[in-house]
């Protein structure tokens, strides 16, 4: 099977301010950053997201991804005080499943 040959992904996000972007995933993450021209690509050694400077706040807004983890409930203590939980985004099983 083709999909047996991945072992992981790198989601790639548009960003209206990169250098905060980068910030915010040095403190919460604890990743290293490498910058040129626009584009950064943020390491934590278990996985890395890639961002890019995006002037359209439409794009920036609706881009998403899905990212599993074990211990979601774990995770979201962690950042909830971060103040990074979206306001309706409290933790919780959804119906088609997952819980996020």
């Amino acid at each position: 099977m083709i999909a047996d040959h991945f072992k992981s992904s790198s989601p790639v996000f548009p960003s209206l301010d990169l250098d905060r972007s980068i910030e915010f995933y040095t403190k919460v993450f604890h990743t290293t950053s490498v910058v040129y021209d626009g584009y950064a690509v943020l390491d934590s050694g278990d996985f890395s997201i890639h961002l890019w400077k995006c002037d359209d706040k439409n794009i920036a807004e609706k881009t998403s991804c899905y990212i599993y983890v074990d211990n979601v409930d774990e995770l979201y203590s962690k950042l909830k005080p971060f103040d990074v939980i979206h306001p309706n985004g409290d933790i919780e099983d959804k119906f088609f499943g997952l819980r996020e």
